[in-house]
């Protein structure tokens, strides 16, 4: 008789042993297992920079756009570049280099940059139907504003490869949507060369006439022309990856140098605002 209500009880044990087990991992189970994962793009701001090599004051604002990237904020991906346009660009007398390309006046002429007063620039080209146009004081302060914005539906990534014997530029950009795109969202690939030893008057200097300064980002050609190429005819699905291909051969003549060159990609919004959504830059080798 022990034995049998021994057994029992040691039978009633292990069940209620089973049951309970069961409860515990079942509830992962039935949990709804919904994908919580945030966008992980992180924005990257262009400033343009408007400037002449006859303007006094742009090598001092020059000089600022790179404590932003560098300094300010050399946590985040700050892409300079720098438009030689308008009456401050144009060679005179002893100073026979020319800046100037066809692109960077369209671009001058569209935003009103030079008409404004240089030095100045945009932020990305924030404001185009507000307030776009920006004094170097306030650079700062957008760049802030955008890094603490929501960040960007989509990612921006760029490889390029140069061929020496043809001297053929090729750039791959690949552009992956965290949301569902718009048509309007237009690829621009610009080129700008660093470390150009031209004359830059600065006015913070005795002797103002400086032969030798050191222009950076100097903005030489777009490849997909000024206003660029539009990604898709169709709304890019959410998750989706566009992967473009440009080809440019740099022109016989030109003097620029291919160690010194990069290439910048971005996608902005050609409906309305004109904003650069989101950019990469790369050495072209």
């Amino acid at each position: 008789m022990t034995n049998i209500f021994l057994k029992s009880a040691l039978s009633i044990a292990f069940l209620a042993l089973v049951l309970t087990s069961c409860d515990i991992v079942q509830a992962p189970y039935t949990e709804n297992n919904i994908d919580t994962t945030t966008n992980p793009n992180i924005r990257k701001i262009v400033l343009e920079e408007y400037t002449g090599f006859r303007c006094g004051n742009c090598p001092a604002a020059s000089d600022f756009a790179k404590k932003l990237r560098d300094s300010i904020f050399k946590d985040n991906n700050i892409i300079i570049m720098s438009i030689h346009a308008g009456p401050y660009a144009l060679p005179k007398g002893t100073h026979k280099y020319d800046f100037r390309t066809t692109e960077a006046t369209e671009l001058d002429n569209f935003f009103g940059c030079s008409n404004a007063g240089n030095p100045n620039g945009l932020i990305s080209r924030v404001g185009y139907s507000t307030n776009h146009i920006l004094r170097d004081g306030a650079w700062e302060e957008a760049i802030n504003t955008l890094i603490k914005a929501p960040p960007p539906n989509m990612s921006v990534d760029l490889t390029n490869t140069y061929n020496a014997a043809n001297r053929e530029v090729t750039a791959t950009v690949k552009v992956k949507y965290w949301n569902a795109g718009s048509t309007n969202d237009n690829l621009c690939l610009y080129m700008i060369e660093d470390s150009v030893v031209q004359y830059q008057l600065d006015d913070r200097q005795v002797n103002p006439d400086v032969e030798n300064y050191v222009h950076d980002h100097v903005f030489r050609t777009a490849l997909t022309g000024t206003w660029g190429d539009t990604l898709s005819t169709t709304p890019p699905k959410a998750r989706q990856t566009i992967e473009k291909t440009v080809k440019y051969i740099i022109p016989a003549g030109k003097d620029w140098r291919i160690n010194k060159l990069k290439i910048i990609a971005f996608v902005y919004d050609n409906g309305a605002t004109y904003e650069i959504w989101q950019a990469d830059e790369k050495p072209v080798q």
